[in-house]
């Protein structure tokens, strides 16, 4: 965030958007903060509040890539972290559903501070990507899952129309 704050005067789109599948054995950082989970929370967190005076300047907008996944995270009892029982799905979509949980806690406090800075979160849909293919030796089942649901993925730049729509579209202004 160093160099965008000495590099430019002012932000107009900050698009938070990063995906990795770390195994199936939970990665955490020295801290003990599970991967997905920085990666896709608490990076953003930390770089959208990082870059908020150049999106002040603007009148910006904040947008976070989430998934229609998040409906099945799995939320409940003490083990945030997924210490006690990992799993890389689970973590992939309590990730997701704490992505909205995010856009929706900046937006309001943007809201009351008075900002005309806007916060959504977007799910982009089903895309072809490797992400999970890389060097991840994967079950049977998951292969034959990927196959069936290939055809109704969408290729990346159909899957960028929404984060496109939330970025220009003086409707969401």
């Amino acid at each position: 965030s160093q160099e965008i704050k000495r590099d430019f005067e002012q932000i107009d789109v900050l698009l938070n958007n990063a995906g990795a599948y770390f195994g199936d054995a939970r990665v955490a950082t020295a801290e003990n903060i599970e991967m997905t989970f920085m990666l896709s929370v608490q990076v953003p967190y930390i770089l959208t509040t990082e870059l908020l005076p150049l999106l002040e300047k603007a009148g910006g907008r904040v947008i976070h890539t989430s998934s229609f996944m998040h409906h099945f995270a799995q939320t409940r009892g003490l083990d945030f972290g997924l210490e006690q029982s990992y799993s890389a799905a689970t973590a992939y979509n309590n990730a997701k559903l704490y992505t909205i949980w995010l856009a929706i806690a900046q937006a309001e406090a943007l809201e009351k501070q008075g900002s005309f800075v806007t916060v959504n979160a977007y799910h982009p849909g089903l895309i072809a990507t490797n992400l999970g293919n890389d060097g991840v030796k994967r079950n049977l089942r998951s292969r034959i899952l990927a196959r069936l649901m290939k055809p109704f993925s969408k290729d990346l730049d159909q899957g960028i129309e929404t984060g496109y729509y939330l970025s220009l579209s003086p409707e969401v202004a």
